[in-house]
């Protein structure tokens, strides 16, 4: 009965109830499109305006109908100068699975890597992408030709 009474009185001092609801990430409310695709490209090279990711917000993302590239590009390329890649498998259909992306740097293709989240949805991928910690590097992604695996 007192922790009962304990945590009405810290709900009541504080004001706040925090509710928290498990979304589906493949669910147009939760992602938001990823933006510059073709900059995000393994054949684009690095312009005068490079990528930065550096800002973007933690949250669910989506590249249309595309995927984030399981082999490393090359430095310079997907518009920016340290390219980030898929050092993993793609979850299977339907799967939301921890994934490690690495960063290419001069003198290896991982020479920094994190996990983000991601998702088979069926016929696109959704992606969990963090900020990366400097600017001059970018997610990369590519046309998906068959995403269902």
């Amino acid at each position: 009965m007192k922790s009962t009474v304990l945590l009405f009185l810290l709900v009541l001092i504080s004001g706040n109830i925090t509710l928290v609801i498990a979304q589906d990430p493949c669910s147009t409310s939760v992602y938001t499109e990823l933006g510059d695709l073709a900059k995000r490209n393994p054949s684009y090279v690095q312009d005068s305006v490079p990528l930065c990711d550096r800002y973007i917000v933690r949250k669910w993302y989506r590249a249309s109908y595309h995927k984030m590239p399981t082999s490393e590009p090359t430095l310079g390329m997907c518009g920016t100068l340290y390219p980030y890649w898929m050092n993993d498998s793609p979850p299977q259909s339907g799967e939301t699975k921890a994934v490690t992306v690495c960063q290419v740097g001069f003198s290896s293709s991982c020479s920094k890597q994190h996990t983000v989240n991601a998702k088979n949805c069926g016929n696109f991928f959704v992606y969990e992408l963090t900020p990366l910690d400097q600017c001059n590097s970018a997610y990369c992604f590519v046309l998906a030709q068959k995403v269902k695996t």
